[in-house]
């Protein structure tokens, strides 16, 4: 379905006339099919919690624990937040439950799943893949850019199936780390990687770039990608901004990146003090679901009398919708669990929490749909299958 989701932003990049100023706020998919889009999410928590209490006939007491911390921090949120009406409301539980997805779906994550989401991940990669080489010629909207080789135009951002080429980027960079999981030659998968770096550098992303650089050179690293990890980090860095400023001008980092610090930074404003009310404020937000693109999309396309504030990121959204203190746990939690994948030499789980944490700078993943279905599916994965130091134990029972 996913050639579909998007199917009225896709027609409308490609026949707007040269010139157009795309509207990326808009929505020109049929609505039929964005409501059946955004009922998916909740569809999958229930169905995979139904399965996960018939599989094992009860949950485990991690879970229970789990998805009672979860529903602990939605209640609180909702409760703190003044005046909230039932669209803010939606914004946001839309927004959040995803995360409820990520304990429900460990029960019924075995290697099948992996295998039949990894045959129609290839097949939709290439597909984009196609789709992005058509666009190259093809996109009359200079929205993105144009480049001239050899009196031909070119389009510089081929987003394929996607609405926005950053979104694009991050599918590619997520299917081919989650191919990583069940293909397992290196062969084959410095194929992956190259084709994953040549669609990403379609779509001009230099988040995804940047990711899939790390992950071509952590392959070609082989054995001792341990050891050279510290250096394929900021030598990637160094060539995506060398590379992508080629053709998308010298200011773009500062542009790009400039603007979703920004948007950061404002939400620290009136708290640089040290009394403990602004501390308290920063720390638990009073504006759940606002920090969504739910709430832009709500606010623009229907006229909802809602606040939309734009993020950007999903590390800015957990401070907007949660607080800081969901963005301190988010930080240690990635941190301690790339270090604990590390020591372990689990290089694909690796390679996964530096495309989670890279792509949380620039895009709202648990907004995008499927990566961030990938993403739970994978890391539940891992922790099954022993990739944090502790083989051999049955932590999940």
């Amino acid at each position: 379905m996913i050639p579909f989701w998007h199917i009225g932003e896709l027609i409308n990049i490609i026949t707007a006339p040269r010139g157009f100023h795309i509207n990326q706020a808009a929505i020109y998919t049929p609505w039929s099919l964005v409501i059946i889009k955004n009922l998916l999410v909740p569809a999958m928590v229930l169905v995979s919690f139904l399965i996960c209490c018939l599989r094992s006939n009860r949950l485990s007491y991690n879970e229970i624990i789990a998805l009672s911390i979860l529903t602990a921090i939605l209640i609180f949120a909702v409760l703190i937040t003044p005046d909230m009406n039932l669209w803010q409301f939606m914004a946001g539980f839309r927004w959040f439950l995803p995360f409820f997805l990520f304990i429900t779906i460990i029960s019924m994550n075995d290697k099948d799943l992996l295998r039949q989401l990894t045959h129609v991940l290839f097949v939709i990669m290439a597909m984009n893949l196609m789709m992005q080489l058509w666009q190259l010629g093809n996109i009359t909207s200079g929205w993105w850019g144009w480049i001239t080789i050899g009196g031909t135009g070119f389009s510089v951002r081929n987003p394929g199936f996607f609405p926005l080429p950053a979104t694009s980027a991050m599918f590619i960079c997520f299917s081919t780390l989650f191919t990583f999981l069940v293909v397992k030659g290196l062969k084959t998968r410095l194929t992956l990687g190259f084709l994953c770096l040549v669609s990403v550098f379609l779509t001009m992303s230099g988040t995804g770039f940047c990711v899939a650089l790390i992950i071509l050179g952590t392959l070609l690293a082989g054995n001792y990608w341990r050891i050279l990890l510290p250096v394929i980090v900021p030598t990637s860095y160094v060539l995506t901004k060398f590379i992508i400023s080629l053709f998308r001008g010298s200011d773009y980092f500062g542009t790009s990146l400039g603007t979703r610090y920004k948007v950061f930074i404002n939400t620290l404003e009136g708290k640089v003090s040290a009394s403990l009310l602004d501390v308290i404020d920063w720390l638990f937000s009073a504006n759940f679901g606002l920090g969504t693109n739910a709430a832009i999309l709500l606010k623009n396309n229907l006229g909802i009398d809602i606040i939309a504030i734009a993020t950007d990121s999903f590390i800015t959204q957990l401070i907007v919708n949660l607080g800081g203190f969901s963005l301190m746990i988010y930080l240690i939690l990635m941190t301690s669990a790339t270090l604990l994948a590390y020591i372990s030499g689990a290089k694909v789980t690796v390679l996964w929490f530096f495309a989670i944490g890279i792509f949380s700078v620039t895009v709202t993943i648990t907004e995008a749909f499927p990566m961030f279905l990938l993403v739970f599916v994978a890391i539940t994965y891992s922790i099954k299958n022993g990739d944090f130091l502790f083989r051999n134990r049955r932590l999940l029972k």
